[in-house]
C-alpha cells in the first residue's frame, strides 16, 4: 500500500504545525512493522512541499526533524496539491492501493477545481481520506457573520472517497484521529 499524507499549512494552520507533524508522526509509526506499506509526507499551502517522497513507513520517522523547517502561511489550493499527490503516487509503477490522507481546516480558496480533481483521482482507483479540522470558533472571532456550523466540512465532504470523511474540533485529538484510520487500511 502507498499512502501520501497531505497536510494543510496554510495560514489557519498557523501556530497549530506541531499537531500536525505529530499527527503524521503517530500515523507513520503504526505500519512500522509493515515492510509492504510506504507513506509520503507533503505539505501544501499555495505550493507542494514534499517533506518526504515514498519510502517504507520503516524510515518516515526519521524525516518527521524535517517537518519543522516549514513555517504555515498562504493560501490554501487544495486542487494542485491533490494533483501533486497522485501524480507522486502514479509515478511509481507498483500495482498496489493508493491512498492519500488529507489534513486540513477544509478553507480551500479554489473549492470548485478541487472537487474535479478529487474526482478524477477517485476515478482512478485512488482513495481520498480526509480530516476535517473544524476552526468554527475562530472563524467566528474574525467574522462574527460567520454561523454557518460547517464551515469548509463540505469540501473535505466531497473529495473524500465515500464515507472516508473524519472530522475533529480540537487539534490535540488530530493524532487519535488519524491513528484511528490506520485501523480502517
Amino acid at each position: 500500500m502507498d499512502i501520501i499524507l497531505l497536510g494543510d499549512y496554510s495560514g489557519s494552520i498557523e501556530g497549530k504545525e506541531h499537531y500536525v507533524k505529530n499527527a503524521f508522526e503517530a500515523f507513520s509509526k503504526s505500519f512500522k512493522y509493515s515492510a509492504s506499506v510506504r507513506i509520503g509526507i507533503i505539505l501544501f499551502d499555495g505550493s507542494q512541499y514534499i517533506v518526504c517522497p515514498l519510502i517504507s513507513s520503516r524510515n518516515t520517522s526519521e524525516v518527521m526533524i524535517s517537518m519543522d523547517k516549514y513555517v504555515a502561511g498562504g493560501e490554501t489550493i487544495l486542487s494542485t496539491a491533490l494533483e501533486f499527490s497522485f501524480d507522486m503516487l502514479m509515478a511509481d509503477s507498483r500495482n498496489t492501493e493508493k491512498t492519500i490522507i488529507i489534513i486540513s481546516d477544509g478553507q480551500a480558496n479554489d473549492e470548485r477545481p478541487a472537487k474535479k480533481i478529487a474526482e478524477q483521482i477517485k476515478s482512478k482507483g485512488v482513495l481520498i481520506c480526509s480530516i476535517h479540522i473544524s476552526q468554527l470558533d475562530f472563524h467566528i472571532m474574525s467574522n462574527p457573520n460567520a454561523i454557518n456550523k460547517n464551515w469548509g466540512r463540505e469540501i473535505m465532504k466531497n473529495i473524500s472517497s465515500g464515507d472516508q470523511y473524519f472530522t475533529t474540533t480540537n487539534y490535540t485529538k488530530l493524532s487519535n484521529t488519524l491513528k484511528e484510520l490506520s485501523i480502517c487500511m
